[in-house]
This record gives C-alpha cells, sequence and structure tokens, in this order.
C-alpha cells in the first residue's frame, strides 16, 4: 500500500494523542465504511466509546491514526485506507495500531465491529 507522508512532529504528536486516548486492554470498535469493486481496499472507521455522564459518547481516531500509521485516509468514505483481503481486516487494522502505540505490542488493544 502507498503510504502517505507525514512528517516525523505530525507523527509524533498524533502518537502522543492517541496514547491519552488508548490504554493497553481497551477495544477500538471498527466500522466497516466501504470494499472496493476489486476487493483489495477497505475504508474502516476507528471508533473507541467512552462513557461522559453516564452517556456513550464516539471517540472517532481516523485522523491521528493514519498520521500515526503514515496510512490514508479515504475523505470520501470517512474511513482508514486499508489493502489486502482474504484476513479480518478490521482486527489486522488495530493491531497494526496497537504495534504503533504500544513499542510493537500487537495484542493491546482489542478490537470489535460495530
Amino acid at each position: 500500500m502507498r503510504m502517505h507522508r507525514y512528517t516525523k512532529t505530525e507523527r509524533d504528536d498524533s502518537i502522543v494523542v492517541l496514547r491519552e486516548w488508548l490504554h493497553p486492554g481497551d477495544t477500538v470498535f471498527t466500522i466497516l465504511r466501504h470494499v472496493s469493486n476489486s476487493g483489495m481496499h477497505r475504508s474502516i472507521t476507528l471508533v473507541k466509546i467512552e462513557v461522559q455522564d453516564g452517556r456513550p459518547e464516539p471517540l472517532f481516531l481516523d485522523y491521528h491514526a493514519v498520521r500515526a500509521m503514515g496510512w490514508r485516509f479515504d475523505k470520501h468514505h470517512d474511513g482508514v485506507i486499508i489493502a489486502g483481503s482474504g484476513l479480518d481486516m478490521g482486527s489486522h487494522l488495530v493491531s497494526i495500531l496497537s504495534a504503533t502505540l504500544f513499542s510493537g505490542d500487537r495484542n493491546a488493544l482489542v478490537q470489535r465491529w460495530l
């Protein structure tokens, strides 16, 4: 997959923000937004659900996730662009995010589909 170019400062800033929002053991929910005609690319949204004042509030992670991982954002379908097929791409995406944030630990975050 073609990687998007972000500066080291942009990448590092997004990693700091994501580490404030996400902690080992947290669940990151994924929403499938689009599958290409070939089936080789998907747009997936990453969301953490926080409870504030007793109500669930979604925290959308896409902007910082693409910057931290150097990936591309699909503006048309509002999701992280991920290439490939043959496995659970939501789980794969969260495991890559987890490894990016937590020193290579691909299992620090839990993935669930919405």
